[in-house]
């Protein structure tokens, strides 16, 4: 049987191992271990109701990450102190204590530049997260900006192509992408309460200009994708904006949703029109749900069809999914189609879409409304 850990048994063990840190020489390694013992009890589920500890304060936390910063100056490690002081600044913002959070995020980004290391986009990403939550929009996206271009530039390096060395992409770099073009769609709406409008001219407008940025990032995540599943930069050919497609396939519409954390982002391009947005509130959790919901029942119905070896059987089960089935694909349908009628002219006989993240999961051709 698996031993369990008591919390007195718990307590104990953190109270020996905070005592023989303490007690470690000075040196990088010192500092090494204290930097990865200030992480985990960050983060950590523990909460002092439940489970009380020195060792988890604020104070205790800070403190480890503060000797750190000292011991890295020390020995001249800018690459300990930059990581020391940008979880001190990440303590910091978990704590709702931005200020001090943003000082310490840009200190951790101005040691950094002294010896560039792959944790560079953290700080920016970081930095950017703590200047949205001061409502200071502009440069919030700067930030996300610079931390694109960091991913960007580690992806196309060799050695980040080592499986070992890859990042967590669903946790720790696709975020960063989404939450730039929420950003930059956030700003965007400013154009228009509901619709937002680009014009086909040399006059855009900054908030028009966010809209096809928000669309570049979402296909720059895309690539991010590929590259992060192949480890390696297979794709070398030239990205074509949206628009230039759209004029080149005329009676045609280019439907591009961007999935957000609270909402849907459905642009709409029409040739030689202007580019339509529509904003659509859903929860980014809600919307996964119903598309893994809808294709557990496609993918039901499609075995069904396969192994059934004769038609009765299949009307039969259909029956008895048709009426789930069809409440999901409607749903699907008034969150993806609806909101969207009223941009697609007569003219338009095609639709194409460029489906984001569990979309492309879906047989489109199954949705319909009642």
């Amino acid at each position: 049987a698996r031993d369990v850990l008591t919390p007195e048994d718990a307590k104990q063990l953190l109270t020996d191992t905070t005592a023989e840190l303490l007690a470690l020489p000075p040196g990088r390694d010192s500092s090494l271990v204290r930097l990865n013992l200030a992480i985990h009890l960050i983060d950590t589920t523990l909460t002092p109701q439940s489970f009380s500890h020195p060792a988890l304060s604020d104070a205790f936390i800070a403190s480890l990450l503060a000797e750190t910063v000292e011991a890295a100056r020390i020995l001249e490690d800018k690459t300990v102190e930059s990581y020391a002081l940008g979880y001190l600044g990440h303590l910091y913002e978990q704590r709702d204590r931005l200020v001090e959070a943003l000082t310490a995020t840009q200190q951790a980004i101005t040691v950094g530049m002294e010896r560039p290391t792959d944790s560079a986009y953290r700080w920016y990403w970081q930095l950017g997260r703590i200047f949205n939550r001061q409502n200071q929009p502009a440069l919030a996206i700067g930030a996300y900006r610079e931390a694109k271009q960091i991913i960007e530039g580690q992806q196309s390096s060799a050695a980040l192509l080592n499986p070992s060395e890859q990042f967590s992409f669903q946790q720790e770099i696709e975020p960063v992408y989404r939450e730039l073009a929420s950003l930059l769609l956030s700003e965007a709406d400013s154009l228009n309460a509901e619709t937002k409008t680009i014009k086909n001219d040399e006059t855009q407008n900054p908030e028009a200009q966010n809209i096809k940025e928000a669309q570049e990032v979402i296909a720059s995540l895309q690539k991010a994708e590929l590259i992060n599943f192949f480890r390696a930069d297979c794709i070398d050919s030239i990205p074509q904006p949206i628009g230039e497609i759209a004029n080149s396939a005329q009676n045609t519409a280019i439907i591009h949703p961007v999935i957000l954390d609270d909402r849907l982002e459905i642009n709409v391009q029409i040739p030689n029109q202007s580019l339509r947005q529509q904003s659509v509130p859903v929860d980014k959790l809600e919307l996964e749900s119903l598309v893994q919901a809808f294709s557990q029942k496609v993918g039901s119905l499609r075995s069904d069809v396969q192994s059934s070896g004769g038609v009765g059987l299949v009307i039969r089960r259909e029956t008895v999914n048709t009426k789930t089935q069809a409440e999901l694909s409607s749903q699907l349908y008034d969150y993806l189609i609806t909101p969207i009628k009223r941009f697609l002219v007569p003219e338009v006989d095609t639709l194409v879409f460029i489906l984001d993240g569990s979309l492309r999961n879906i047989p489109l051709a199954a949705l319909y409304n009642d």
